[in-house]
């Protein structure tokens, strides 16, 4: 280990894109190969980029039908995203599964299925730390999250802050063993309504992994796909060199506004972090990604980036290792053979276990 201080609408639209939000991209200029680029706005609950060389708009079209295809399938909050004149139109959704806990099994696509069945073998695989029927706690962080943002001031009252934890405790315990999965007819029955799916924390990592397939099927090597700012996709650069990403710095801690700079090739890149949805109350930060165990948001981490192969594992591993102390953090990271750079909230230090040219970490600002 390496320690360092320091509704649904959508649009395309082509054209050359430049990324300056979570992660800053740095030398993505072309001038060499054919580029299509679009982005798909309000897809997955986000804006995704694409940029692809040596492509044709059918490979852009079809990754618009894969993220339209798992938003209309992992949406926990409608019933439908597209409306009636739409191929997604009506599909069988994770809303409507839970829409019928206790009453009966939800036929849905083989799609769905699938990803709910590899969700909850997750869960096992990191040791509970994922758990994707904690949906019931996931809505009340949510519920005043947003209701918080309509005021643009995160600071809750105490009666709100008393209200939510009253709230968490009635949450009852999570069995994921009560949601019956029927290979036979590819139904789901949630048994227990203590359970509510949510797959916001895999869906969009997923359905990324399932473009990059599509890309490989498609001899698509040179590439770059930003799902959202927390999940984004390399190939190959088109100047035959790596891909510079930069790492925002929320907290101002480091220079540039970046803890550091990654520089990749045919890798994903995935991060959470607690500084888009969260309330604060007597000045601390309660962010929306929770622990399954108690339901409460950990204080370990600003921020979790993971870089790997498989971007569905990566978004939902960074999600577990969010509500992981840090030596528990490190040890699976480390037994799972994943390279991570872990923004501790505790005095600004940066762990990691990249080395340069890897990860150039920047330099803290002095007063």
């Amino acid at each position: 280990m390496k320690i360092k201080r320091q509704k649904s609408s959508k649009k395309i639209i082509i054209f050359i894109i430049t990324i300056t939000l979570s992660l800053g991209l740095f030398g993505c200029k072309n001038d060499k190969k054919t580029e299509v680029s679009a982005i798909f706005d309000d897809l997955m609950g986000t804006s995704i980029s694409v940029k692809l060389y040596d492509a044709t708009q059918e490979d852009i079209d079809e990754i618009e039908r894969i993220y339209s295809l798992y938003s209309q399938l992992t949406t926990n909050f409608d019933r439908n995203l597209f409306d009636s004149n739409s191929e997604y139109y009506d599909l069988e959704n994770i809303y409507t599964i839970n829409l019928n806990r206790g009453i009966k099994p939800v036929t849905v696509r083989k799609e769905l299925f699938d990803l709910i069945k590899y969700a909850i073998y997750l869960t096992e695989q990191t040791n509970g730390y994922f758990n994707v029927g904690v949906g019931e706690a996931i809505d009340i962080w949510k519920k005043v999250i947003e209701s918080r943002e309509l005021y643009l001031d995160p600071e809750i009252t105490e009666a709100e802050y008393n209200k939510i934890i009253n709230d968490i405790e009635a949450v009852g315990q999570v069995d994921l063993s009560k949601v019956i999965l029927n290979e036979n007819d590819l139904s789901v029955y949630i048994e227990d309504s203590n359970v509510k799916l949510d797959l916001g924390a895999i869906a969009k990592g997923y359905a990324t992994q399932l473009v990059i397939d599509y890309l490989e099927s498609q001899n698509i090597t040179d590439y770059m796909i930003n799902a959202g700012n927390s999940n984004v996709a390399l190939g190959e650069h088109p100047e035959n060199r790596a891909y510079r990403i930069g790492l925002t710095d929320s907290l101002g801690y480091y220079k540039n506004g970046f803890i550091g700079i990654v520089s990749l090739n045919n890798k994903h890149v995935v991060t959470s972090g607690n500084y888009e949805q969260f309330v604060t109350y007597e000045g601390v930060i309660y962010h929306h990604i929770i622990s399954p165990y108690d339901y409460l948001p950990k204080a370990y981490y600003t921020s979790v980036v993971l870089i790997g192969d498989d971007a569905g594992l990566l978004d939902a591993y960074s999600t577990a290792v969010y509500s992981m102390s840090v030596d528990v953090a490190i040890d699976f990271l480390e037994t799972n053979e994943l390279d991570y750079i872990l923004y501790l909230q505790e005095n600004n230090q940066i762990l990691t276990n990249l080395t340069e040219p890897e990860f150039e970490i920047s330099e803290v600002k002095t007063n």
